[in-house]
């Protein structure tokens, strides 16, 4: 939350005032102002709280129900229980989801600044 309402406050009232004073209503000043201009740093702050949630166990298993199983809960409960074909399974749909949202956060990157591209 924090994340996104940085980046929402960066956003410059200005901007939004010049396109109210020109007859702009709500829904098209936040798609054609404020959603372009917050959308990296949103993604970025997605991001983060994605991989951070990923990679410690501990908050994950407070998400954990019994009728809701998350998968690193599954893959530690079938480790512990000798299931290590299962658990590794698991463990590789986690890792290619990381590394999936790792690949689109940097495509979403470098869209937005093509003055990087060599």
């Amino acid at each position: 939350m924090q994340t996104g309402r940085a980046v929402i406050q960066q956003v410059s009232g200005d901007l939004d005032e010049s396109a109210r004073m020109t007859g702009a209503g709500f829904l098209r000043r936040l798609t054609a102002i404020t959603v372009p201009l917050a959308s990296r740093g949103l993604a970025a702050g997605g991001l983060i709280v994605f991989v951070k949630i990923m990679r410690d166990l501990s908050l994950v298993v407070l998400l954990f129900t019994p009728t809701m199983p998350v998968l690193s809960v599954l893959a530690y409960r079938y480790a512990s229980e000798g299931f290590t074909q299962f658990a590794n399974a698991i463990t590789v749909v986690i890792l290619v989801i990381s590394i999936a949202a790792t690949l689109l956060a940097n495509q979403l990157q470098a869209k937005s600044q093509p003055w990087l591209k060599t």
